[in-house]
């Protein structure tokens, strides 16, 4: 006996009991008016729903995730490699713009002064790490010799210490064993430069009455015959009075510890020194006494005023040109005539009279003559000045 024939009525049945289901779900409606078959079908159909989107969802997630950033790896890696070069590119662009600049500071300052100079760079530094020493990439070849100076725009740097075929060693000037002539720029007074082997250098054998300003500027003296004269070397930061002679200090103008190109020397010129600050004078001498101006003045001897203060300054007469005027008043006033004041038909004062002696009277005003008749004859006579009008 076959399968279907064996379960024939169970398969009926339950073929009816589905199809009645399946009509009684059609038929009854929920709450929301939904029918009971599209219920049940949403409901055993979402879960395989979810599953399969979870399942495209996780396979999507390891392509993008994995799979696909093995070539944006690789990518990444080769982008970053050349960001890398461009920065190292940009540093070096970076630093042959800033050598540029100095060279160019350089060559317009070699321009400008008259000594014959040629460029080198400081290609390393001293063996003693207490010196201060600098390698130069210019040699003998070059036209480099021992005791040439070395400059930069700034102000002197130092001095040529040994000269190889192409290369040199070179003594800055705040090392303990350099020097250098220098002169103070408003006093004019010589001294000698020396290194303390710190920022700071001694300017020494300046006297004690040499006053000397903080801030003053010190340029070469060309006596070291190193250095020519007139070059830029520092100022002046601090004085102390020392034993024999004043403790200047000044600070060099090069930046000494960040040289990259110098010039050296190897034709000095000397060149002339700025002209000098003028300095005020700090104390006068009182003026000189007043002397009479004619026979018999008597004046009275005044203290010395304080020119400083306005209100003590003297009144009068106070020099000979006050005292000139003085008398040609007198003589004028001892005429009748008023310096200053025209009036009409009045001559000048006859200043060959001479002035008045002080305790005489005046000589009364001359009366002036009538007019002469029409075809009198004129007399020669000079007019003589009246303080009246001529009538």
């Amino acid at each position: 006996m076959s399968f279907w024939a064996r379960y024939y009525n169970t398969a009926a049945l339950i073929l009816a009991v589905g199809l009645q289901l399946v009509l009684l779900g059609y038929q009854v409606r929920r709450d929301d008016d939904m029918t009971l078959l599209r219920a049940w079908t949403m409901g055993a159909i979402a879960p395989i729903n979810k599953g399969l989107h979870s399942s495209f969802d996780f396979v999507a997630e390891g392509w993008t995730g994995y799979v696909w950033l093995i070539g944006a790896r690789d990518e990444n890696e080769q982008l970053q490699r050349d960001l890398d070069k461009v920065r190292l590119e940009n540093q070096e662009l970076r630093r042959d713009l800033a050598q540029l600049q100095r060279e160019q500071t350089l060559i317009s300052y070699q321009e400008r002064i008259a000594s014959k100079t040629i460029l080198a760079e400081v290609i390393g530094g001293g063996a003693n790490a207490n010196s201060k020493e600098i390698i130069l990439n210019r040699g003998r070849r070059d036209g480099v010799l021992p005791g040439m100076a070395i400059v930069v725009a700034d102000g002197i740097v130092g001095k040529v210490l040994a000269a190889y075929p192409g290369s040199a060693l070179a003594l800055l000037i705040d090392d303990a064993d350099s020097g250098a002539g220098v002169i103070l720029a408003d006093s004019r007074v010589r001294g000698l430069l020396r290194g303390q082997g710190e920022r700071e250098c001694l300017i020494d054998y300046v006297e004690h009455e040499v006053k000397v300003s903080i801030g003053e500027e010190v340029l070469t003296s060309g006596e070291d015959r190193i250095f020519p004269k007139g070059l830029p070397v520092g100022r002046v930061t601090r004085v102390e009075s020392g034993t024999d002679f004043q403790e200047i200090y000044a600070v060099p103008y090069a930046p000494l510890d960040r040289l990259d190109e110098v010039l050296v020397i190897v034709e000095g010129v000397h060149e002339e020194l700025p002209p000098r600050r003028p300095q005020l004078p700090e104390t006068l001498l009182p003026l000189p006494p007043l002397e009479p101006s004619a026979p018999g003045e008597t004046l009275t001897e005044a203290a010395p005023p304080d020119d400083r203060n306005p209100a003590q300054r003297p009144q009068g007469l106070l020099t000979d040109a006050d005292r000139i005027k003085k008398r040609y008043r007198d003589i004028a006033a001892s005429q009748g005539v008023r310096l200053g004041e025209a009036k009409i038909g009045a001559g000048p004062p006859d200043f060959n009279a001479g002035a008045p002696v002080e305790g005489e009277t005046e000589p009364a005003a001359p009366t002036a003559e009538p007019a002469p008749a029409p075809g009198a004859p004129t007399s020669s006579a000079p007019a003589v000045a009246t303080s009246e009008p001529q009538p």
